[in-house]
């Protein structure tokens, strides 16, 4: 038996865009962070808890 990995996207898929780049500048990491942990880890899936009315933005929203 063995575990498979997963990459976490909460804040990312919740467009909280201020809080993921003031935490990147804080501790001093590139915002190609995602990228990088994508390449080092090569999850087989991306998980993310959100409310059950999470609705991801159409791309014609501002």
């Amino acid at each position: 038996m063995y575990f498979r990995l997963a990459l976490r996207v909460d804040q990312i898929l919740l467009g909280d865009w201020a809080s993921i780049g003031l935490t990147l500048d804080v501790f001093k990491l590139p915002h190609t962070l995602l990228e990088k942990w994508t390449d080092i880890m090569k999850p087989e899936y991306v998980m993310s808890s959100v409310r059950n009315f999470f609705e991801h933005p159409d791309e014609n929203t501002p």
